[in-house]
Formats: C-alpha cells, sequence, structure tokens
C-alpha cells in the first residue's frame, strides 16, 4: 500500500502545511531539550535548602550553688562561703571543613576532588593512593553531598571525616576492584 501526499498547487494551501510542520519541530525540541522532572525537583529542592552554619564551641558555665544561710530571729548569725570552681576547659575538636568554590563548568564531583587535594597536602604523607583510590574518593564523597547543578561561585563543603570515611573505605578494596573501576572510568585530571 502506497500513502501518496498531495501537495496544494496554490500557494495559499502550503500556509497550513508549513504551521503544522513548525508546530511538530518546536513539538520534537521541546520534548528533547526538557529536563527530567527529578532532575528539576533536585536543583529546585536545593535552590531552598541553605548550607548550615558551623557550630561554634559552647563554653560550660559552672553550676550556681546555694549559700546556706543560718537565720536566728530575723538576724543573719553566719554565713558559708562556697567558693565555685570553674570546670576545666574542654578540649574542642573542631572538625575541620574544607571549603570548595564552584568554577565555570565544575560540579561536585570536580570540588571534592579538589577538596581530596587540599586534604592529602595537609594530611597525606603516609596514604598512598593511586589513580582508582582518588576516583572512589571523588565518588564516594559527590554521592554522600547529593548531585545538582551548581552554580558559579557556589560554595559547597565537605568535612574532614567525610574525607577520612572515603580514605578508609578505598583503602579496602581489592585489586579487582580497583581495576575495575580503572576500566569504567575516563581518566580524570587531578588537581595536584
Amino acid at each position: 500500500m502506497r500513502l501518496k501526499l498531495r501537495l496544494p498547487k496554490s500557494k495559499k494551501s502550503f500556509v497550513p502545511w508549513i504551521i503544522l510542520l513548525c508546530l511538530i519541530v518546536i513539538g520534537v525540541l521541546a520534548y528533547v531539550y526538557r529536563e527530567p522532572l527529578g532532575k528539576a525537583l533536585v536543583f529546585r529542592k536545593a535552590e531552598i535548602q541553605e548550607l548550615p552554619a558551623p557550630t561554634e564551641p559552647t563554653l560550660s558555665l559552672p553550676e550556681l550553688q546555694e549559700t546556706p544561710l543560718q537565720i536566728e530571729e530575723g538576724k543573719i548569725i553566719g554565713e558559708e562561703k562556697v567558693t565555685v570552681v570553674p570546670s576545666e576547659p574542654k578540649e574542642t575538636t573542631e572538625e575541620k571543613v574544607y571549603v570548595e568554590i564552584a568554577e565555570h563548568g565544575e560540579g561536585i564531583t570536580h570540588l571534592a576532588r579538589k577538596a581530596l587535594a587540599e586534604y592529602l597536602k595537609e594530611k597525606g604523607e603516609n596514604i598512598a593512593l593511586t589513580k582508582a583510590h582518588k576516583i572512589y574518593i571523588e565518588d564516594y564523597m559527590q554521592k554522600k553531598t547529593g548531585w545538582r547543578w551548581l552554580k558559579l561561585g557556589e560554595k559547597i563543603s565537605f568535612s574532614e571525616k567525610l574525607i577520612e570515611e572515603a580514605i578508609e573505605k578505598s583503602l579496602k578494596l581489592t585489586e579487582d576492584q580497583l581495576q575495575n573501576i580503572l576500566n569504567f572510568t575516563p581518566p580524570p585530571t587531578f588537581v595536584e
């Protein structure tokens, strides 16, 4: 069965065909360049959320103690003096946070890579990591941080605890797992 398309002979009857063709092209382009619903919701949710404020160490105040008074017929006879010794200041172990700023074309994985490089400069002299370890660590940090589009100049923070956790998990990988990471990922450009 052959389908024949009859084209009109006058120029005025081409207008509906051209309008129909334009609508089809616009519909196809709108479908192709639409943003998936999941990404749109994550992006809007990320716009609403703000980064948590860093917690400041709190000072512990000594408990107030009452001084017993001896009262006799409306007169104060004696007063015991109680000295309050302030408690020793507790060691505040503030966790270091690595804050990275998004530049043009960078995502959370790029910022995780920068944070890892900074951590290794400071504390990584005894840690031997291969490229596969670093790829795993970046991916682990990105998954724990979440996925969303970043705005130019947006700040993302990575805790030292998260980096150490990722390093620890990467060092537990077998040689086969490390080789598998290298086989299925393009070679990244590491920040040295």
